[in-house]
């Protein structure tokens, strides 16, 4: 009897230890389970190395998360398939990304929330302004440090254009730059050959652009030739860093700050070059005609010039002035931003980052989407997928060199964008096949300004 109660007792213990040890595992696993995610998640705020020169470290997606829809608004159509939702798509097989294809304007804003459509991210093409007067500003530096975003990879200058622009003052990173705005001095080849003039080179100044259109200007053959066209002339006044207005005060500058005389002197003397200006004339803007010598363009109209049919061309790095020849424009990026009252902030700031990371910005510029990073490799790979190579013929390596202008801004305007408000650009076109002097002329763009800005500040 002694010995079936020690086996009983014998038979209790085993089971006992068996069950601890069951619990003990399952407390095991779930510890590993923990320390699993726990690792996962230092390892995702650690880029890998071979993510080290992208902009954005992104977490790896899982098939777990939360399936969730973004709206992109910006003025595209087909260029949003191009450009974003199947390379987002790809990238986060969680997100679904849909465009509402309008400008991001005060208008266009009020009608997309009448219609109870909540953008999760915009492309801003006129600055941060709009985004102020619809309390949409959302600072980014929390997040790009949060998510180790490598400020350093984009190109010196282009953030500094955008915090300058900072309406409220603080120069905060208010966007992502997703396309930079990179111009060139076009020239046709077979004008120049036809008039036995030298092609231009890198380090050309105005002043000896003047020159050139002067040389290239008459009839041959029949056919009238213009040495330069209108358009581009603002990029002059880009290089100098100058200001309408004072940023602290308001007041309008145009008679007062010495660059804007030193500016319209020169286009003085480019409207001077006889028979370039005819009032007759086509504007042969992008050299169909092959009647333009020389035109100022983005790089974005390489391709389109490539493709044209016995057209013989190349382009050359912006002028410069004189007395600063290596300085270029410095215009402020199309650039991503975030709606700081979308459902989703975490998401959509992954997708801009994403969208400024190497990985993709390789992919916009060699599909002819200037990137806004600093990778020297990438320049000379503009265009290459839509030309199928054909880029190698150009000078885009000349083309990307020298040093962007320091950004100016005031918050009184007026701004110099390449895409939304130029209103420097507007009167430069005016002056041009204007007959006034350039005191008279700067003294009615004071006068003129200022009564635009005081209808502004009254709107306020």
């Amino acid at each position: 009897m002694k010995s079936i109660r020690m086996l009983s007792l014998i038979l209790i213990l085993l089971l006992l230890t068996a069950s601890i040890a069951a619990c003990s595992g399952k407390n095991s696993e779930g510890e590993q389970s923990t320390n699993k995610e726990q690792n996962s998640a230092a390892a995702d705020d650690t880029p890998k190395q071979e993510d080290q020169d992208k902009p954005a470290a992104t977490e790896p997606e899982s098939e777990n998360k939360e399936q969730i829809t973004l709206k992109f608004m910006a003025p595209w159509g087909g260029e949003f398939d191009e450009r974003v939702k199947p390379f987002v798509e790809e990238k986060f097989p969680n997100i679904k990304i849909e465009l509402i294809s309008k400008w991001v304007g005060k208008q266009e804003l009020e009608e997309t929330f009448a219609a109870k459509e909540n953008p999760d991210i915009l492309l801003t093409t006129g600055g941060f302004e709009v985004l102020k007067d619809m309390e949409l500003l959302y600072p980014l530096d929390d997040l790009a440090n949060q998510f180790n975003v490598d400020l350093s990879a984009f190109r010196p200058g282009v953030l500094e254009s955008m915090r300058v622009r900072d309406p409220e003052g603080e120069n905060r990173l208010l966007g992502f730059p997703m396309e930079d705005i990179q111009v060139a001095l076009f020239y046709n080849k077979s004008i120049f050959d036809k008039f036995g003039v030298p092609y231009p080179k890198d380090g050309i100044t105005w002043e000896e652009v003047i020159d050139l259109a002067k040389k290239l200007t008459g009839e041959k053959d029949g056919v009238k030739y213009h040495g330069i066209a209108k358009n581009g002339l603002s990029m002059p006044f880009m290089e100098l860093s100058a200001t309408g207005t004072d940023p602290q005060t308001g007041e309008v500058l145009f008679t007062k700050e010495p660059r804007f005389k030193k500016y319209f002197d020169l286009l003085d003397k480019f409207r001077s070059i006889s028979g370039n200006w005819d009032v007759e004339k086509e504007e042969d803007l992008y050299f169909q005609n092959q009647t333009t010598a020389m035109a100022i363009l983005s790089i974005t109209n390489l391709a389109g010039m490539h493709g044209t049919k016995g057209l013989s061309f190349d382009m050359v790095r912006v002028p410069g002035w004189a007395d600063q020849p290596d300085i270029t424009p410095n215009y402020a990026p199309l650039a991503v931003s975030v709606n700081p009252n979308s459902e989703h902030l975490k998401e959509a700031f992954e997708v801009i980052a994403f969208l400024a990371s190497k990985e993709h910005q390789t992919r916009l510029h060699r599909h002819g989407s200037p990137s806004p990073l600093g990778d020297p490799d990438l320049a000379v790979q503009f265009g290459e997928d839509q030309m199928a190579g054909g880029n190698k013929q150009y000078n885009l390596q000349g083309v990307y060199t020298g040093s962007k202008a320091d950004p100016a801004y005031s918050p009184f305007g007026p701004d110099s964008l390449y895409y939304g408000e130029n209103y420097v650009a507007e009167k430069a076109s005016e002056f041009i096949t204007s007959k006034e002097d350039v005191v008279t002329f700067l003294r009615k763009m004071d006068e003129d300004y200022a009564i635009k800005l005081k209808e502004k500040m009254n709107k306020k």
